[in-house]
């Protein structure tokens, strides 16, 4: 009964190898137990390797030996072959639903595949060998399997020990190993606002900011993120501002078949203070890019993506010369804002610069002209979900066309100048305005870079108050030092503590002064007389450049008691008080008719105030 309870218990841990370092225990001789030959190797006799396809060639190779065992030395000298057998791949995809390739044989090297066990050893003698072999440049698919199988025909052969496998796994890869931003080719794409990527506030990889790692995309350590640049790229190298590796880069045309690119390896790939880049052999023929992220494990700022970019070429050789533009946020800049007053009519301006730039110098240099295409306008709209409408050419002056880009220089070294001339009260787009000034020259231009667009914001104003003017748009004239000695002071709010009195504010003098020290410079004043009030002004006591924040007024023809609050606050924080030096203006478009006068102005900080000026209509 023992020796058959051992049998039995012998058996089942052969069998279902719950631990193949245990078979030793069961090498005893019994009468009733099966002899069994098996492979003893790291990993439950599973193997792997990786192949690297490079452009320059393939890297990557396998060799390993091992001796065939046996559970008893109960035997006598018996022949064992190590066999070649495709069938079980077969079996381990079906019975693990894998898809292996099966390697064919012609690429495995065997040495010793025919052994003798000695009669009572439980090891061979001889060691078999088994090495990969021919052009590996070959092996093209992701994932192959190789089994060998143990044939014993005078021994039993373990079922679960009794099989070799070795996995292939192959990459393609197309990083090219750089060491400085320098070596890069291409440029930026200026169209990355209409990219997508699936993954949360994907908006944030593509908008400019790498500043803001709070407003980061987040990721998972092995997080797959798709990017959809929405047309196929020539793409020559990324660049990432984020805390994170690449494990595993990927590329496709419609994002169904996809082709390997390869992993970032350490030395292969340039470091930035808040990212890296990484370069390919030639261009990635690319609609999509897809990456797993794995965090590097070395910043507190946690697991972030906060861009990504890529470098491109047109066409396909990386050494032809591309003419390209790259400026603004997508080569979009914000030319200004035309206004419409109720009041005062249409004011403002627009203005707007850049340069050229050129992928590969030339002895020759480069001549870049610069000119609106306003056939532009419809497709940016369509691409960008925009309304901006056209501007006729004939109001738009370009300054400094054609560009110039030197001999042995990539970019020029003047800029072109955009403003508008004219009329400009017909302007009366509420959805604004945009002016496509596209790039032309005698070698090729970039399609995505080949446009800059300059912006025009429209806006409908009722307000009584100038905004973003000068002393010299101010209407009318100062009242004179001799009219304000008329002038009464009727309040102040003072505290108490100010230095010097508020007349001092009235004398035509800065040295005279009045000092708050940080509260609100506040009086109500009688000018004697009614007067078409069109601004005002309050200048820093000399040596001091003091500005208000904001100005509270309040007015009335005839009753000192009940004064009207002007309806706007003037204000620095939208241009409604303009600064320069010493002196701030506040400026209305149409007088309003003053005799009593409060004025409440509030400071950030200590200050000192030497005048008070108003300015009148007659």
């Amino acid at each position: 009964m023992k020796n058959k309870i051992t049998y039995i218990f012998a058996a089942a841990a052969l069998l279902s190898l719950a631990s193949c370092e245990e078979l030793p225990d069961y090498r005893t001789t019994i009468d009733a137990a099966p002899l069994l030959t098996f492979v003893n190797t790291d990993n439950n006799n599973w193997h792997s390797t990786t192949l690297t396809h490079r452009p320059s060639g393939t890297t990557g190779s396998y060799k390993d030996k091992f001796i065939v065992e046996c559970n008893s030395g109960n035997h006598g000298t018996a022949a064992i072959d190590i066999m070649y057998d495709a069938s079980l791949v077969d079996r381990y995809n079906a019975d693990n639903g894998t898809s292996y390739v099966v390697l064919p044989e012609e690429y495995l090297q065997i040495e010793n595949s025919s052994l003798t066990l000695e009669a009572g050893a439980t090891k061979t003698a001889d060691t078999v060998k088994v090495a990969l072999t021919g052009d590996l440049a070959s092996l093209t698919e992701r994932r192959y399997l190789c089994a060998l199988r143990i044939d014993a025909p005078d021994l039993g052969v373990s079922e679960v020990m009794g099989t070799y496998y070795l996995e292939i796994l192959t990459e393609q890869n197309r990083i090219r190993p750089i060491t400085s931003s320098d070596e890069l080719v291409g440029y930026r794409p200026a169209d990355r606002d209409i990219w997508t990527a699936d993954c949360t506030e994907y908006g944030q990889l593509f908008d400019g900011n790498t500043s803001t790692w709070s407003g980061g995309v987040s990721f998972k350590d092995g997080q797959v993120i798709t990017v959809d640049m929405k047309k196929t790229n020539h793409v020559t190298a990324f660049d990432v501002a984020g805390y994170v590796i690449f494990s595993g880069i990927e590329f496709s045309v419609d994002g169904e078949t996809w082709e390997q690119a390869g992993s970032m390896i350490d030395g292969e790939y340039v470091s930035t203070y808040s990212g890296f880049q990484v370069a390919f052999d030639g261009y990635l023929e690319a609609r999509y890019l897809r990456f797993t992220c794995n965090e590097s494990g070395s910043s507190w700022y946690g697991n972030v993506l906060a861009e990504f970019n890529i470098y491109k070429i047109d066409g396909t050789d990386p050494d032809a010369p591309i003419i390209y533009a790259e400026c603004g946020s997508n080569n979009v800049l914000q030319g200004g804002t035309i206004t419409h007053h109720a009041i005062a009519g249409t004011s403002g301006s627009v203005s707007a610069s850049f340069g050229a730039k050129v992928t590969t110098t030339s002895s020759g240099g480069y001549t870049v002209n610069v000119a609106v295409d306003n056939s532009l306008v419809s497709e940016y709209n369509g691409l960008h979900g925009t309304s901006y409408a056209t501007i006729d050419e004939s109001l738009v002056s370009i300054g400094g066309s054609p560009l110039a880009i030197e001999a042995g220089s990539t970019e020029s070294s003047d800029e072109v100048s955009i403003s508008l001339t004219g009329d400009l009260s017909e302007l009366t787009n509420a959805n604004g305005y945009i002016i496509p000034l596209h790039l032309s020259s005698s070698t090729t231009v970039s399609e995505s870079n080949g446009t800059v667009y300059v912006v025009v914001n429209v806006k409908f104003s009722d307000a009584k108050l100038m905004s973003n003017f000068t002393e010299d748009d101010i209407l009318g004239t100062k009242v004179s030092v001799e009219e304000k000695s008329a002038w009464t002071l009727l309040a102040c709010d003072d505290g108490g503590i100010h230095s010097g009195a508020y007349e001092n504010l009235f004398d035509g003098e800065r040295s005279t002064f009045i000092r708050t020290w940080g509260g609100p410079v506040d009086f109500t004043v009688d000018l004697g007389k009614v007067y078409d009030i069109t601004g005002m002004s309050l200048t820093a006591t000399t040596g001091y450049t003091y500005a208000p924040d904001s100005i509270l007024i309040e007015y009335s023809t005839d009753n000192p008691d009940a004064l009207t609050t002007f309806d706007e606050t003037p204000s620095r924080s939208d241009g409604t008080i303009s600064v320069s030096n010493e002196t701030a203006w506040c400026a209305l478009y149409e007088p309003i008719q003053v005799r009593y006068l409060r004025v409440c102005a509030t400071y950030g900080s200590n200050m000192g105030t030497g005048e008070f000026e108003l300015y009148v209509q007659e």
